[in-house]
């Protein structure tokens, strides 16, 4: 199963459903460091959300749910293959300017892995609205992507100011009731 979801969320929201999970089916996690590439292995799902909590004001953080114990690689491919199964999950930094884009990734055949990504994707979906305008700051042209998610927290965040920023490009994003 190929599973992916984009959403815009503050840390905080994430980490709630997050531990939700991990109590909820026993779940492993750990936070894939890159530039060089290592994993940290969390035992504790309070001490993860507190780092998680604490490396989203810094950078986007990307970590990694299983069912199985986790077992630490040199290479994110090679640790996707090892681990195969796992949830990543990608929390997008937040600052007092701009909010990033988080994503929940899957795809594998296991089933446990299929389980808990579904039910990681449901509790996010739960949260969330769709609709967002992608602006185009050079054209001014406009789409609305309806599948893309928001909570009340990033809403609140872009009716402050900050700005919605994608994982990659130039689009300007608006978060819209549709």
């Amino acid at each position: 199963m190929k599973m992916s979801l984009q959403f815009h969320a503050l840390p905080s929201e994430i980490t709630s459903v997050l531990k939700e999970v991990v109590l909820e089916g026993n779940v492993f996690i750990s936070i894939l460091h890159s530039q060089p590439f290592s994993v940290e292995i969390i035992d504790d799902i309070d001490d993860a959300c507190r780092r998680l909590l604490s490396l989203s004001n810094e950078k986007n953080v990307r970590c990694a749910l299983s069912t199985r114990k986790i077992a630490p690689e040199s290479s994110l491919n090679r640790f996707l293959d090892l681990n195969d199964g796992c949830i990543v999950l990608d929390v997008g930094k937040v600052s007092d300017v701009q909010l990033n884009e988080s994503a929940v990734l899957f795809m594998s055949d296991n089933v446990d892995g299929e389980r808990v990504a579904k039910n990681f994707s449901k509790r996010i979906k739960k949260i969330t609205k769709s609709g967002v305008l992608a602006i185009n700051p050079i054209t001014k042209a406009k789409s609305v992507n309806k599948s893309h998610r928001y909570t009340d927290g990033a809403k609140r965040l872009f009716d402050s100011g900050v700005k919605i920023a994608p994982v990659a490009g130039i689009v300007e994003l608006a978060l819209i009731d549709i």
